[in-house]
């Protein structure tokens, strides 16, 4: 097995351990000199209900949760969701919520005649995905953590402020002052889309919290 690892730095981490992102990027060499093209992922070594595995730094005795993972044009991307019954899965969510551990890796296979080399650049083509991983270190500066759950997906306003102080680096104090003025005028309208929506408003209450932000005209 061989392992790619990508720069999927983590924004936000909430209690429940959920975190969406692309664990590759397709089309973008990384710092090893490798290329994963779209739709190189031909096969997945998949859970029963049709999940890739999550491990702690590529650990196949640690299993630490499970993700869907899907191919795009952009690269695979990851929606997971770490175990947190798992002791080392509440050790790796520790330090995903601190930023200690700020990337994934995936751990594959190359399948037969899955790869060639251009240019002095390997390109991967046909490959079996066996799992992804939270790791320290990156290839990739590519990639990237969307989030690990949505805002408007948080149930009330105390999740929505651990989220807010912990993908923002805020005080206590300045996650609560956030979350009363923020979460029904996140909430409130109907969005352009969900992930505009949510980028617009935390990026506006975020700079009026902070002094430096004067809305547009």
């Amino acid at each position: 097995m061989q392992f790619f690892s990508n720069a999927t730095e983590i924004k936000s981490v909430t209690p429940s351990g959920e975190f969406v992102g692309y664990a590759s990027i397709f089309n973008n060499i990384d710092r090893q000199g490798d290329i994963i093209e779209v739709g190189a992922f031909k096969e997945m070594d998949l859970t029963h209900d049709g999940m890739i595995r999550v491990l702690h730094s590529h650990q196949p005795t640690k299993p630490i949760g499970k993700a869907k993972v899907t191919s795009d044009n952009q690269g695979l991307h990851v929606a997971g969701r770490l175990n947190l019954n798992v002791s080392e899965a509440k050790d790796m969510h520790a330090l995903m919520m601190d930023h200690t551990v700020s990337s994934m890796s995936i751990g594959f296979d190359i399948l037969p005649n899955g790869a060639a080399m251009k240019n002095g650049v390997r390109h991967l083509s046909a490959l079996k995905l066996w799992e992804v991983s939270p790791v320290a270190f990156a290839a990739n500066p590519e990639a990237r953590i969307q989030s690990v759950k949505s805002a408007a997906a948080c149930a009330d306003i105390r999740e929505f402020e651990a989220m807010v102080k912990s993908s923002l680096g805020l005080s206590n104090r300045q996650a609560k002052k956030l979350a009363a003025g923020g979460w029904q005028a996140l909430i409130g309208d109907e969005p352009e889309t969900e992930e505009e929506r949510i980028t617009e408003r935390l990026d506006e209450l975020t700079q009026l919290l902070r002094g430096g932000y004067e809305r547009p005209i």
